[in-house]
């Protein structure tokens, strides 16, 4: 008898896609020894990691490598898209990925990221303008969180400020479809020529650099380590993966901390905002289901269970994070939480490059919010917010405020 006939697989992921808790079918199955046998709607079965320390086993050992989504037919995944571009830093493992990585290990400081936050601060204060000369109920996804990490990103990665807009234009295609207003027969488009443009500001930037991620690319491409269409592929890569996760994060906090009435204790003491961010990190599910599986390349043992070569796994951070083992009273939401060392931006050598970015823009973001607008709440019951469904993303398409 086979491991699929031992190992009946559970439909994955559960059905929990539309609420911003994480399913308690995770705290059951950490009971159960082993791993479970899920399928995903496309590809093979694969092996679901529940525990924190198994996920933080299987994210750094050698012999679990990431397998991009759509990489090959078999690889487990939430929808049947194609790959990334050739280049994206996702695609790579090993020496490569550590390759790439280096190239943009220096853009991604946290010294640089707080050289950023003054600026960061200036476009969350200039966002918050136009809401308030909108009048409420305004959409905080299309007039603030949508709009804010690109506008970060473009100043990290040195795009002339003149050019804003039209990278703002031509980032959209690179959004899921009901986050984006780029029609579906533009997005090949849209996307063709943003890497053109940035295939171009690398080759000048070799002559004159100036900063910012694209002058670190076009100096590896002064050295050989890229040409300019791979770096500007990496650069896009950044943004494929930066902009939406972001969009998300920050929208799905701002409605958990207004329907758990949490809002007002960061009115009352703004000092808690950065614990904050970390445990709304931890207790926020961002992903509809798992992103990246990982694929065996040698027999290993996870949590007393024996995953063979060329099996997948998948790892959902938001349940690694929800461990009773790792964090007391994973289930509430504890702003003032100090032991918090969770994995929401994944760990090991896969560990996502631009996470200081992140924490950065949503510090930023919640302090300004709750000085400027400490009446903001959702303007309409959750039953009446249209959810997303058609991106790797668990939250909401519109988020109507008032404040």
């Amino acid at each position: 008898m086979s491991r699929d006939e031992i190992n009946d697989p559970l439909l994955y992921p559960f059905a929990d896609g539309q609420q911003l808790r994480l399913s308690p079918r995770y705290a059951e199955l950490r009971q159960t020894p082993g791993l479970p046998r899920v399928r995903l709607p496309h590809g093979a079965p694969a092996w679901l990691v529940t525990r924190y320390e198994d996920a933080r086993f299987v994210l750094t050992d050698r012999r679990f490598r990431a397998r991009v989504p759509g990489q090959t037919p078999d690889t487990p995944r939430m929808t049947p898209d194609p790959p990334p571009p050739e280049g994206d830093i996702v695609q790579h493992t090993g020496a490569a990925h550590m390759r790439l990585r280096k190239v943009l290990a220096k853009a991604f400081t946290v010294r640089r990221v707080e050289a950023l936050r003054s600026r960061t601060t200036g476009i969350v204060v200039e966002l918050i303008d136009d809401m308030e000369q909108l009048g409420p109920p305004a959409d905080l996804v299309a007039h603030f969180a949508l709009p804010l990490p690109m506008s970060v990103l473009s100043e990290l990665i040195g795009i002339p400020p003149e050019h804003h807009d039209q990278v703002m234009t031509w980032s959209g295609a690179l959004l899921g479809r009901e986050l984006t207003t780029v029609p579906p027969h533009q997005t090949a488009e849209h996307v063709a020529a943003f890497t053109d443009y940035l295939t171009n500001q690398i080759r000048h930037r070799r002559a004159t650099a100036s900063g910012g991620v694209i002058s670190e690319l076009a100096l590896a491409c002064t050295r050989g380590t890229l040409n300019a269409r791979e770096a500007a592929v990496l650069a896009l890569s950044l943004v494929r993966s930066g902009r939406e996760a972001t969009t998300v994060a920050l929208t799905n906090f701002v409605h958990l901390l207004s329907s758990t009435r949490q809002w007002k204790r960061l009115v009352d003491d703004p000092a808690l905002v950065s614990t904050a961010v970390e445990e709304l990190l931890r207790f926020t599910p961002l992903s509809a289901g798992a992103l990246i599986p990982r694929c065996a390349v040698a027999d290993a043992e996870v949590g007393g269970h024996l995953v063979r070569a060329g099996e997948f796994v998948i790892v959902p951070f938001t349940a690694a994070n929800w461990d009773e083992t790792a964090f007391t009273d994973p289930g509430d939401l504890d702003l003032s939480r100090r032991r918090n060392s969770h994995i929401a931006f994944g760990f090991g050598p896969h560990r996502c490059i631009a996470a200081e970015l992140s924490r950065m823009v949503l510090q930023v973001a919640l302090t300004q919010l709750v000085e400027r607008m400490p009446e903001l709440c959702v303007a309409v019951r959750t039953d009446e917010l249209p959810w997303l469904t058609t991106g790797q993303f668990r939250g909401f398409a519109r988020l109507p405020v008032s404040w």
